[in-house]
């Protein structure tokens, strides 16, 4: 088996495709030409060789999707590139706004659209409908155009006041939830958030957004502290079924810290679903457009005011239950690395059923199908993140010694970032290379308390 790139496309080239669609614009019956999707805008199906990480056994010999396919033959027939139901129809959609097509990332933003259409819906469990999503694609590849998308769309169908960008404290998360009833946040460069919440140098309301939205995810309820109660002087401090959904964007460089075993086996990143885009920039589309499908307008907002909760047909509840059973499989459960992962892939897969299930209001085997492929996906981006971390670890090494020699009282970083390519030729050719990259192993050893921080000044721990 050949070693699986964090950003492998899993994409073959396809013959060129077309979309023509009526679109949504003051007079709501205009047409927008066809728009020319691109080599690449069409994904091939979930049958990529899946890479195995050499810690275990399991994934040496006998992959996750080998298992899949094993468990369920027809989930080979699934393409990535054709989500079911209204998820499908607003990626196509979006695929029409794209200046560079970003195929790999349009159903996380499909998601978290019907995700906050749905925040008055609950699943046939009882339990609200929000998703945690982050999309992993290299600067300048599109992934604005997600953003600006979803911001457009949901503003028109008057859900702009539910989508918020990042917090900047705990206290902010409480007053941001309890004033509009629900709420997402869509965070570009989500790696400045995260930095700030992981690093032991940050204030404590800084630090302590992390478990607040951790508890938020998988809350039934949530009790607005007594100190915020007196201050707002909200008579009903407790609230049942929270809606609060995460959508974040960063770049494969900046969002590599945060896939490490530290994260994994304290349950955050098993709470999110990653979406890992190509390692590539693809060519500008001549053909852009700036409005909203007429069909995919309507059918969103014939969804918005629905209170009936979302089921799972007979086929779907017993595919899911197969799920189950394979994911508490022991080397899944007890996986060395991605343990604390595979034992909550289930309830992510049957997060994203409901969701590409809401518009019927009923969920079927094809929807549970696509939303493993999804979890097979994010999975895949926390195994082969355990290379470049391995790298990282030799470099942070290398920064450390550095430190020691210079930076035993207080220096500022600039100094210490000097000093590093002064010494090592390895930082001068990062430097050459990527220019101020080598800063990133200094953050790396402030995250983890190695070096710690008074404004632009550090020292040894």
């Amino acid at each position: 088996m050949k070693q699986l790139d964090i950003f492998s496309t899993f994409t073959e080239l396809q013959p060129q495709d077309t979309v023509g669609r009526e679109v949504v614009n003051k007079g709501m019956n205009k047409q927008v030409p066809k728009v020319q999707l691109k080599d690449n805008d069409k994904l091939e199906e979930f049958k990529s060789p899946y890479v195995a990480d050499s810690i275990n056994k399991l994934d040496e010999k006998l992959g996750i999707e080998a298992q899949i396919i094993e468990t369920f033959p027809d989930y080979s027939g699934i393409s990535s590139s054709e989500a079911p139901g209204l998820v499908g129809a607003i990626c196509k959609d979006i695929a029409c706004w794209e200046h560079r097509s970003l195929q790999e990332l349009r159903p996380m933003a499909a998601l978290n659209i019907v995700s906050l259409l749905c925040k008055e819906r609950l699943n046939g469990d009882g339990k609200q409908l929000s998703v945690f999503m982050i999309g992993i694609a290299p600067s300048a590849s599109g992934k604005g155009d997600h953003i600006d998308y979803s911001n457009y769309l949901l503003s028109h169908l008057g859900l702009g006041d539910s989508v918020y960008s990042d917090p900047r404290s705990d206290k902010s998360i409480y007053l941001d939830f309890y004033e509009s009833g629900g709420l997402v946040y869509l965070v570009d460069e989500v790696q400045s958030l995260f930095s700030g919440m992981l690093s032991k140098s940050s204030s404590e309301y800084t630090q302590s957004m992390l478990s607040l939205l951790m508890k938020l995810n998988t809350a039934s309820s949530v009790t607005l502290p007594g100190n915020l109660q007196r201050e707002l002087r909200i008579e009903n401090p407790t609230k049942l079924m929270p809606f609060l959904g995460f959508a974040g964007y960063s770049t494969p460089s900046e969002l590599s810290f945060i896939l490490n075993e530290r994260n994994i086996q304290s349950g955050l990143l098993g709470r999110f679903v990653f979406f890992p885009g190509t390692h590539i920039r693809r060519p500008k589309k001549k053909n852009v457009s700036r409005e909203i499908s007429k069909d995919v307008f309507d059918r969103c907002k014939s969804i918005i005011d629905k209170k009936t909760p979302i089921l799972m047909s007979d086929v779907a509840l017993e595919t899911l239950s197969m799920i189950d059973d394979l994911f508490d499989r022991d080397e899944f459960l007890n996986h060395p690395r991605l343990g604390a992962v595979y034992a909550r892939g289930s309830e992510q897969v049957k997060r994203n059923s409901y969701l590409i299930g809401a518009e019927r209001g009923i969920v079927n085997r094809e929807d549970v199908l696509y939303a493993l492929g999804l979890f097979v996906k994010s999975v895949q981006s926390c195994l082969s993140s355990k290379k470049e971390n391995c790298s990282n670890k030799g470099l942070e090494e290398e920064a450390m010694s550095i430190a020691k020699d210079y930076a035993q009282d207080w220096v500022l970083q600039s100094v210490l970032a000097n000093k590093m390519t002064k010494n090592r030729s390895v930082f001068r050719e990062m430097h050459k290379n990527r220019p101020n990259s080598h800063y990133k192993i200094i953050q790396s050893l402030i995250d983890r308390g190695a070096l710690v921080v008074e404004g632009k000044k550090l020292k040894v721990a």
